[in-house]
């Protein structure tokens, strides 16, 4: 395996083909890295997009035998990687929420389980399923009880309700 490539030509891209790149690369930062972006559950891929897409618009300009990354194969690149994107969001995005549906649902029916079906914050936290011992999880759980009417706040305290 050969380590040095100061031997091999280097592929520029066109400046129409960088700006794109850069608008995509923007794109990419909002949706990855906002409350409420859609790429925020697939967000280490989304944050590495543009160097993906300079890779694939590389490759079809090799196999092109062309020497510089020009418009039309930066679009290709980045609808290539659109399309990976778009599957990753797809099975992270679900991931995330039906992990969160079940965490919910567990500690839903550790509360019925408890006395007076009802546990503090910090209770959950110590004794409660294993998935929700950890803050951001418990709260996620305890909001989509809430959510679903499943559970009441009574300050610190959580009720789980029966009918």
């Amino acid at each position: 395996f050969k380590e040095d490539c100061s031997d091999l030509n280097v592929l520029e891209a066109t400046p129409e083909a960088e700006g794109l790149a850069y608008t995509f690369f923007e794109r990419m930062e909002v949706a990855a890295k906002s409350k409420d972006g859609i790429m925020r559950d697939a967000r280490a891929f989304a944050l590495r997009a543009t160097e993906l897409v300079f890779r694939v618009a590389g490759v079809l300009t090799v196999f092109g035998k062309q020497d510089s990354i020009d418009l039309g194969l930066m679009r290709n690149g980045i609808a290539l990687i659109a399309y990976s994107l778009e599957t990753w969001r797809g099975a992270h995005g679900d991931r995330y929420e039906a992990e969160a549906r079940a965490d919910a649902f567990r500690l839903y029916e550790w509360l019925l389980h408890q006395p007076g079906a009802k546990a503090t914050e910090t209770g959950i936290l110590r004794i409660g399923p294993r998935a929700t011992r950890s803050q951001s999880r418990r709260d996620t759980a305890l909001s989509l009880l809430l959510q679903a009417n499943l559970a009441v706040n009574e300050g610190r305290t959580w009720k789980a309700k029966t009918e």
